[in-house]
């Protein structure tokens, strides 16, 4: 199921990522920085829906264009550094095993969250954040906003960040086994949420592998909007039953 036998070729980059880990650390640095100014802007204001959109723009902003002014401004790279590699022939390809590979991820989540439902049996995932947010959308263009988003902006951006520029900085630095252990660390801890830690964990650890193994970060934004195009709709679902 997830054997190309070649068709998409493998991860093959001959420059040499001359961007540096810490870079990757103050972007971050910089999205929490303005994340937490802004909170207390948008408590005061009560507008949810405002604040998670900036917040998502805010994030797009610094994880998607400033690694790609970074490498490809700044050090001079091709985007193909950052795992930009369009073949038009190949693009069936690409959507095919983007599919399989987030509904795989996606489900392997949900076992491992049940599975912790099993293991502690008194925490439960807290929904009511996610489904707070969208049910505070005022109008129809509100939640298409929160859409494109959550199903469009954030994978591209996160794909961008952990695995383009983050995990092929420490790849460089400490080698495969440790990128992919240490991008998949960071991206779990990221979401903020201990329940989440775990699942994003192995999620992180597929992303990481899946870029290794193609080194085309279109596969991977594909499986990401799969990912979280499933599960918005099982929020959508779950708003019709409450």
């Amino acid at each position: 199921m997830f054997n190309d036998d070649g068709m998409l070729g493998r991860s093959s980059n001959s420059e040499h990522p001359r961007w540096s880990i810490w870079q990757s650390f103050l972007i971050i640095g910089i999205v929490w920085g303005f994340s937490s100014f802004l909170s207390g802007f948008a408590a005061a204001a009560d507008n949810l829906v405002g604040y998670t959109l900036i917040i998502y723009l805010i994030q797009f902003a610094c994880y998607g264009l400033i690694p790609f002014y970074i490498v490809c401004i700044h050090y001079g790279h091709k985007p193909s550094s950052l795992g930009f590699k369009f073949d038009r022939e190949k693009l069936h390809l690409v959507i095919h095993f983007g599919a399989i590979w987030g509904i795989y991820l996606y489900v392997l989540n949900v076992l491992i969250t049940i599975f912790q439902g099993l293991i502690f049996p008194g925490y439960e995932y807290n929904l009511q954040s996610i489904l707070q947010i969208i049910q505070s959308a005022k109008n129809s263009w509100e939640i298409a906003a929160l859409v494109v988003c959550i199903v469009i902006l954030a994978p591209i951006s996160e794909e961008i960040f952990f695995r383009g520029f983050l995990f092929t900085a420490i790849k460089a630095r400490f080698g495969r086994r440790i990128a992919i252990f240490a991008s998949a660390v960071i991206f779990s801890l990221l979401h903020f949420d201990l329940w989440v830690l775990l699942p994003m964990f192995v999620g992180g650890i597929g992303f990481a592998y899946i870029y290794d193994k193609y080194g085309n970060i279109l596969l991977n934004i594909f499986a990401h909007i799969v990912w979280n195009s499933i599960a918005l709709s099982l929020f959508f679902r779950i708003l019709r039953l409450i």
